[in-house]
């Protein structure tokens, strides 16, 4: 449906909304203070009119909508793409989200103001008229990219800066450490491999400094237990290089998104104690929001579920009320895939120890078969005033998406490892991170002609080439070398060079000075019977 409303205009406002009360009284207000109102039941039609005419004064959206959402219709408006409108102002309604979360919020859509239903309505009109006078400024995510190339690194940070963010960069763990220490980021992508420190360790310093910090690792590092490793150090994502870097765009905002949804299910059990004196208000809620919400009784049998849980676990909210946790009518499996055992579903963690469960990823099988559904799963126990325990809440945000984009990545880098290693050309991967550092040091020391240098000083040679780190080399490699595996080779790579290869070696380190990013040549060297190569 398409709406307008003429009160003699002096400018547009357009509203988003696909309920029809709300986008109707919405509408009435903004006409009221003498705007042209453009009303639409879904972004994806807003956005097919605004792109049509002149950008209007002011955009008024709720979040969450069925088809293109409100999330993606904000971070949409502020992307390169549709460029025409990144500095109108947006104003978000919604009834999930209120308190102190809704600046957090504001921030992750870069939106310009929020405001919490049902609208209070000289709050409203004054709302209104600060982000027509241009009162109330956009809000930004602040983006730190710590990584070593600077290549990559600008790469990011242009491609973060074309979609809205504010990003900064720092090439050493000690840079990224006195930047977060002086400025509170959003978002924080880390490199696995930095030239004084790892990654990991420098997100375990990191974490304690900003609680609502959302932090993303790469790395070139083809290891697959990396991923695991990080995730259980906080990391809200993990990609392996090289990566398009919209991708990385796309994580953030996924895992920025579910960082909320968390912190508004991790606050329902406030909420439900706010409305227990207003059981529909509260049903409104649990209906609305956008995680699963199962509440339990102290036999496991259901006694409350919403909209999302139901589409979740599979069943009709009618079907669900009265099961039992352990009902076969759903399967419930580890992050592995491993079948859960019934005394591991959450629920039963929570009554055998009376302690919350958190960040549990959990697979559904749904009854009827389909593809397997993700969550991310937290669990409260609930009291009575004599502290006996009355429920038990469980919430699910889904992150099946996630997992999805996590197995794809999982299968291009098990297909790159196989073509890797049964490659007939001996192939090597190396890490010269501290090879740039060495060459980033003589230019600052004066020196202009590296092979001149070199030259001179031969030592010098012999010191870049211990500088470089053997990441992997495939079965070819171990073979062109007559090596027993591939410890054995890497155990006996000063073997390897003679003279003649010491010189092969300087002319691949000119090419790296001037900047060339290929360089094709005939190398002799020694294998490790001692036969020439």
């Amino acid at each position: 449906m398409t709406a307008n409303i003429h009160p003699k205009p002096s400018s547009v406002a357009v509203v988003v909304n696909h309920d029809l009360t709300q986008l109707q009284a919405l509408s009435s207000l903004l006409a009221e203070q003498g705007l042209e109102v453009q009303a639409f039941e879904s972004a994806t039609a807003a956005l097919e009119a605004m792109s049509r005419a002149v950008p209007p004064a002011l955009i008024v959206t709720e979040l969450y909508m069925p088809g293109l959402d409100g999330w993606r219709f904000c971070r949409l408006l502020r992307s390169s793409e549709y460029a025409s409108f990144n500095r109108i102002p947006i104003l978000v309604v919604s009834a999930t989200f209120s308190g102190e979360g809704t600046s957090r919020i504001t921030t992750d859509l870069g939106a310009n103001a929020f405001l919490s239903t049902p609208i209070d309505r000289p709050e409203f009109e004054e709302q209104v008229r600060k982000l027509l006078k241009g009162e109330q400024p956009q809000k930004f995510l602040r983006l730190l990219i710590v990584e070593d190339d600077d290549a990559q690194a600008e790469l990011l940070k242009e491609v973060f800066e074309a979609h809205g963010y504010r990003a900064d960069i720092a090439f050493t763990g000690r840079d990224a450490e006195t930047k977060v220490k002086t400025q509170a980021y959003d978002v924080v992508v880390l490199d696995h491999h930095l030239p004084d420190i790892q990654g990991d360790e420098l997100l375990l310093r990191l974490k304690p400094l900003w609680q609502d910090t959302v932090y993303l690792a790469m790395t070139g590092d083809p290891r697959p237990k990396l991923a695991l490793e990080w995730t259980q150090l906080g990391a809200a994502a993990f990609v392996s290089k090289p990566f398009a870097p919209h991708y990385l765009i796309e994580l953030c905002v996924k895992a920025r998104r579910e960082r909320d949804l968390i912190r508004v299910a991790d606050r329902l059990e406030v909420r439900a104690r706010e409305f227990r004196q207003s059981e529909e208000q509260h049903r409104h809620l649990l209906q609305h929001l956008q995680a699963g919400v199962v509440v339990h009784a102290p036999d496991t049998s259901i006694l409350l579920a919403n909209q999302e849980a139901s589409r979740l676990l599979g069943l009709p909210l009618d079907q669900m009320q009265g099961k039992v946790a352990t009902d076969p009518a759903w399967q419930l499996v580890h992050d592995d895939g491993s079948r859960m055992a019934a005394h591991e579903y959450p629920v039963m963690q929570v009554l055998a120890s009376l302690r919350p469960v958190t960040n549990l990823v959990v697979g559904v099988d749904r009854p009827g078969g389909g593809e397997r559904t993700w969550a991310l799963v937290n669990a409260f126990p609930e009291s009575d005033e004599q502290q006996q325990l009355r429920q038990v809440v469980v919430t699910f945000v889904d992150i099946t998406e996630r997992k999805r984009a996590e197995a794809a990545l999982e299968v291009e880098r098990l297909q790159f490892r196989h073509l890797f290693e049964q490659s007939p050309v001996a192939t090597w991967l190396e890490d010269l991170t501290a090879v740039g550092l060495w060459m980033q040091h003589l230019r600052d020391q004066g020196v202009v002609d590296l092979r001149a240098f070199l030259q001179e000083q031969p030592d010098q040679l012999r010191h870049a080439a211990s500088l470089i780190r053997v990441v992997d080399m495939n079965l070819a490699a171990v073979a062109q070398n007559a090596a027993q595996s591939k410890q054995h080779l890497l155990e006996n790579l000063p073997q390897l060079f003679e003279a003649q290869t010491y010189q092969d070696f300087l002319a691949e380190l000119d090419a790296i000075w001037q900047g060339q990013d290929s360089i094709e040549f005939e190398s002799r060297g020694r294998r490790l019977d001692g036969r020439s190569l």
